[in-house]
């Protein structure tokens, strides 16, 4: 296979970690209906008001979207350099380390979604359209769909755990592809990818492919080690304009993933080292999984109770951001050191046994 290095890179972690806290300050400013709109991320400029518009170009900024498909392409790409680094892959240790990686945090914050969302939100209490979908009660049929992956009710977001599942698989095509055809065979890859999001968007089954395969592309075709801060610049423009114009369907997350994509080229390359070297966010980057599964509840619980004080608009946009940051900081330092890290590994022993000695 191609000699690619597979060293551990803080500053991605790191990366991962912002575009969690992007994903989790996204949707604490999503909350409440604001100027009596209940979805201000939606509104023509032309129908915003100040405070819409504020926090309008705030989301734009966060862009959660943008922060998914960073994950995906992260994901893509790191998992390529690990998978391109092994003579002799064994598939089911591989699948092993992967599914103990991502299914047992997944499960407790299901769990955990399920036991604190306990009743909707009621038609008069001011909650923003995105609100009312996402915190809705669940039912045990609805915990054992969300645990297989069927459904995903039980914890919104854990509908991306099934694409990481599907771009797992995918990063050993990728690599097979590249071993056995060369660089162009990614590119290939990457049109048919395309295609059938353009096809079949907004299936979640094959929307985000083309993430995962701009991340082993970049993993595998690495590119010359110029123009880092111009790439970090576009990308984030491109990130915070698809919200901004905003783009939509198919091409947003086309432009997500250039955006990404260069971001990530960036960041291997030496943009913003110092920033993504700091130990706030390099803590944030070590427990961003687990903020990204258990932030919701938090948030649903802080609206909750800073529903019942009946503050003024501008103080309950302030408090929910306030009281569920540091919280779900809290509750996913707790969850990585209790259960993702044992499961992390135990999934790396149970591999290795699985692969046998090394050669």
């Amino acid at each position: 296979m191609t000699t690619v290095s597979a060293k551990f890179n803080p500053e991605l972690e790191s990366l991962r970690g912002a575009a969690a806290f992007a994903v989790l300050m996204t949707h604490c400013i999503a909350v409440f209906s604001i100027d009596e709109k209940a979805a201000f991320w939606s509104l023509a400029w032309s129908d915003h008001t100040a405070t819409t518009l504020a926090l309008h170009v705030t989301s734009a900024v966060f862009n959660a979207g943008g922060a998914v498909v960073l994950f995906f392409i992260l994901s893509g790409y790191v998992l390529t350099l690990s998978v391109n680094r092994i003579r002799s892959l064994n598939v089911a240790a591989y699948a092993t380390k992967r599914l103990f990686r991502l299914l047992p945090p997944m499960w407790l914050s299901i769990l955990f979604f399920a036991g604190v969302v306990s009743e909707p939100p009621t038609g008069d209490d001011g909650y923003s359209a995105w609100f009312r979908a996402v915190f809705q009660p669940t039912t045990g049929l609805d915990v054992a769909r969300n645990f297989v992956m069927v459904a995903f009710k039980a914890n919104p977001v854990t509908w991306t755990m099934y694409v990481e599942v599907l771009g797992s698989a995918l990063v050993l095509l990728s690599v097979l592809a590249h071993d056995r055809t060369g660089a162009w065979a990614g590119c290939v890859l990457l049109v048919v990818y395309g295609a059938l999001l353009f096809t079949l968007y907004p299936s979640t089954t094959f929307s985000y492919l083309a993430c995962f395969q701009a991340g082993a592309m970049l993993a595998l075709n690495p590119l010359p080690r110029s123009g880092a801060v111009p790439a970090l610049a576009c990308g984030l423009l491109i990130i915070t304009s698809e919200r901004l114009i905003p783009i939509t369907g198919p091409s947003s997350v086309i432009a997500n993933t250039a955006g990404g994509a260069l971001i990530i080229y960036a960041v291997i390359n030496g943009a913003a080292r110092s920033m993504l070297r700091t130990r706030p966010l390099r803590f944030i980057g070590k427990i961003s999984y687990s903020l990204y599964l258990f932030h919701l509840p938090v948030i649903y619980l802080a609206a909750l109770w800073v529903s019942s004080l009946d503050l003024e608009q501008t103080a309950s946009l302030l408090l929910v951001p306030a009281l569920a940051i540091p919280v779900s900081i809290l509750l996913a330092a707790i969850a990585y050191k209790l259960i993702e890290r044992p499961a992390i590994r135990a999934g790396r022993a149970l591999a290795s046994r699985m692969s046998g000695p090394s050669r």
